[in-house]
C-alpha cells in the first residue's frame, strides 16, 4: 500500500518520473481527480479551479473564492487518496499534506 508524494517543480521531470514509477510499481497517479472533486464541493467550474491553481485567476475569481475552503478541500482530497494507498501524489501540496499526516 505505498504512497509516494512528489513535488512538481519546473524542470524536475516529475510527470515522467511519476509515470515510470506507476508503470514499474503498478501504482495509480493522481491526475485531475482533485480538480473534479474541488469544483463539485465548492460549486465552481473546473476552469476556475485551474486558473486559481496556476495563478491566472481574474479579479472576480479571486474575490469570490474562499481560499481557506479551497485549502481544506484540497487537503481532504489528498488525504483521501493517500488513505486509499497504491498511489503517486504529484503536486497539489501533496508533500506538505503527507508530511502532516505522516502516511508517506
Amino acid at each position: 500500500m505505498p504512497v509516494i508524494a512528489m513535488t512538481q517543480e519546473m524542470g524536475s521531470l516529475a510527470k515522467d518520473v511519476a509515470m515510470h514509477l506507476a508503470q514499474t510499481q503498478n501504482l495509480a497517479v493522481m491526475k485531475h481527480e482533485v480538480i473534479d472533486h474541488l469544483a463539485e464541493k465548492m460549486d465552481l467550474s473546473k476552469s476556475v479551479i485551474r486558473r486559481l491553481r496556476e495563478g491566472k485567476a481574474g479579479f472576480i475569481d479571486r474575490i469570490t473564492t474562499d481560499d481557506e475552503s479551497m485549502a481544506l478541500y484540497t487537503a481532504e482530497e489528498v488525504f483521501e487518496l493517500a488513505r486509499q494507498g497504491n498511489v503517486i501524489l504529484r503536486g497539489w501540496g501533496a508533500t506538505v499534506c503527507c508530511d502532516l499526516c505522516r502516511m508517506c
